[in-house]
C-alpha cells in the first residue's frame, strides 16, 4: 500500500519541488488569450466526450 501511494505522490512532489507550477502560472498570467484558448479546448473535449458517450453522464 505504501509503495502504491509513493508511485502516485512522487511525481506530484517533483512537480512542486521544481516550482513548475509557479512558472506555469506566471506564464499564463502574462498571456490571458492562451488561458481562454486552453479552457475552450478543455470544454470542447468534455462536450464531445459527453455527446459521443452519454453513459459518462449517467
Amino acid at each position: 500500500m505504501k509503495r502504491i501511494l509513493a508511485i502516485i505522490f512522487d511525481p506530484l512532489r517533483m512537480f512542486s519541488s521544481r516550482r513548475i507550477s509557479d512558472k506555469t502560472v506566471s506564464y499564463f498570467e502574462k498571456r490571458p488569450f492562451l488561458t481562454a484558448l486552453i479552457s475552450l479546448l478543455i470544454t470542447l473535449i468534455i462536450i464531445v466526450l459527453i455527446y459521443s458517450n452519454p453513459t459518462i453522464v449517467g
